[in-house]
């Protein structure tokens, strides 16, 4: 037999097939790791809008404070629609016992994200 040299010889079947296994598996973790980080990135995205969101409305009840020298005690609940989301959100005010003109003010923030729900409590005081 003559040999054809360096460009004469083909591949095998068996090179093939495994050259075409090893690029499917590495292809696929390349998808796994995307959609991954794709995930990663709507999360920040959305906890990002509800902090802003939640330092928006504590804010606006110091506002309300300072303003009106008046806050509506108890607590107010409602829903907020974000670019990407819905947030349900719950805002107590409570006077502090021990100092009379000092309010306690608890904001809680939900929403449900594709694997979980995610929620997050921020808490500020407000004096007269």
């Amino acid at each position: 037999m003559k040999d054809k040299g360096f460009f004469g010889r083909g591949f095998t079947l068996v090179e093939v097939m495994l050259a075409v296994v090893v690029l499917s598996l590495g292809t696929g973790f390349l998808y796994k790791t995307f959609f991954t980080l794709l995930d990663a990135h709507g999360f920040c995205r959305n906890h990002l809008e509800a902090n802003l969101f939640a330092l928006d409305k504590l804010w606006e009840a110091q506002q309300k404070l300072w303003e009106e020298k008046v806050l509506p005690l108890g607590s107010t609940t409602g829903e907020h629609k974000g670019r990407a989301k819905v947030f349900n959100w719950k805002l107590s005010i409570a006077p502090l016992s021990e100092l009379e003109d000092i309010y306690k003010v608890n904001l809680n923030l939900s929403w449900q994200e594709p694997q979980r729900e995610v929620s997050f409590e921020k808490t500020t005081y407000v004096a007269r």
